[in-house]
């Protein structure tokens, strides 16, 4: 490596510690509940076109507003709007300006919200390169580019920049562990020295489409992902996925998920925030023009739950459904592969349709398939609380013994 950066003066010698009340130890500050911190670097790593940039860009928007965009919830702090700087190294600046009113558009924003808080860029007319090739040694850090930097954040009290793609901030070969680890180690620096937290968005090396993307994926040097304290892996949500949620055809593409795969700075979390990209409509259409009239189409990435089982089950289904069980002599069955299972009946109370004389899963369709599961789920959970009860009854035709759902304890 060519040194590109200034030698520290001070010669090395161990320091020995101190001992503090820890009382009086200064607290981590995060910036955004588990992810941004001040003083640390955070890797946002996913495949192309599943969100990233979009999710990354909301984040932005909803620190410089001070509003809890996503539904993080309590952690997330709205006392306070906070400064962010997003660099976007491969839109132009007109892009990301349709990105952002896109985004203030769907959650009701208006330009005070963010005045004076969100900072933007566009690497087409502002180019940052933190890392370059560099002959024979490989590559170096520009110390031009890390000057004007650290300058920009600290000069305009930026609290969070975020830089998106890590392929258009670096030149040098990124296969290189040592290239990787100097952007990490020189990210966290800066971090450091302008007391700011530091988002850098990365790609996973090419899968098949089908594979789950982890940390380990990221593409180039490990040296990166070792680096950062805190990384998130954002997956587009599976065609599987999509069937037990009862999203039909290629819905799935419009949802992701996205995990901690690594944190250093807090016990691990085995937590999964979903997430769907809306479709905005910006009002910039033209009726004039004959084969696009309407405005231009934005992708905005908007918080979504993954459907509860229990989702608009009252009382009175629970009422009906027991008091048409006590009446019911066929359809009682335990068994989901039986015409007479008695989650078709329990889908009858509910007004869904679960498909009840398809007996092949693949003949039957996701909604079908997505109404059994939940069917399923609903009265697992009534036989854990008693509401319903398993037994068995003798079946003369087969001459055995078949296990059936009776009422249990009445539900009041």
């Amino acid at each position: 490596m060519k040194a590109d950066v200034i030698p520290p003066k001070k010669p090395l010698q161990a320091q020995r510690f101190v001992w503090h009340d820890p009382v009086t130890i200064p607290r981590r500050q995060c910036i955004y509940p588990d992810l941004y911190y001040r003083g640390f670097a955070t890797a946002t790593v996913a495949p192309g076109g599943i969100g990233k940039s979009g999710l990354c860009l909301v984040e932005a928007v909803a620190l410089a507003s001070g509003r809890d965009l996503l539904r993080i919830g309590s952690r997330f702090r709205t006392d306070e709007k906070l400064r962010v700087w997003y660099w976007n190294g491969e839109d132009p600046f007109d892009e990301l300006e349709r990105q952002v009113h896109a985004i203030c558009q769907h959650y009701g924003l208006g330009k005070d919200d963010i005045y004076g808080q969100l900072f933007l860029d566009s690497g087409r007319t502002t180019p940052i390169k933190l890392v370059t090739a560099s002959g024979r040694e490989g590559f170096r850090v520009n110390s031009t580019a890390l000057k004007e930097l650290e300058h920009t954040i600290s000069g305009n009290g930026i609290d969070l920049a975020i830089f998106d793609p890590l392929a258009n901030f670096v030149t040098a070969n990124s296969n290189s562990n040592e290239v990787m680890g100097a952007i990490s180690e020189t990210c966290a620096n800066i971090a450091s020295h302008c007391d700011c937290g530091i988002g850098i968005v990365h790609h996973p090396r090419k899968t098949n489409g089908s594979t789950e993307i982890t940390a380990e994926d990221a593409r180039g040097g490990g040296a990166l992902i070792a680096g950062c304290r805190v990384v998130r892996v954002l997956n587009r949500m599976t065609k599987d996925e999509a069937a037990n949620a009862g999203i039909p055809g290629n819905g799935h593409r419009r949802y992701f998920r996205a995990s901690l795969d690594k944190i250093n700075l807090t016990p691990p979390r085995d937590d999964i925030t979903w997430r769907f990209l809306e479709d905005v409509v910006l009002p910039n259409g033209d009726p004039d023009d004959l084969i696009n009239p309407d405005g231009d189409h934005v992708r905005v990435v908007v918080p979504w739950r993954w459907p509860n089982a229990f989702d608009d089950v009252q009382s009175r289904h629970i009422i009906a459904f027991q008091d048409a069980l006590e009446r019911e002599e066929t359809r009682i069955r335990s068994d989901q592969q039986s015409t007479d299972w008695v989650g078709h009946l329990l889908a009858e109370i509910l007004d869904i349709d679960a498909g009840r004389f398809i007996r092949a899963k693949a003949d039957r369709s996701d909604a079908q398939n997505a109404a059994r599961s939940r069917c399923a789920e609903i009265i697992k959970e009534w036989i854990k609380s008693g509401i319903l009860i398993e037994e068995t009854v003798r079946d003369e035709k087969k001459s055995r013994e078949i296990p059936v759902v009776r009422v249990g304890t009445r539900y009041a």
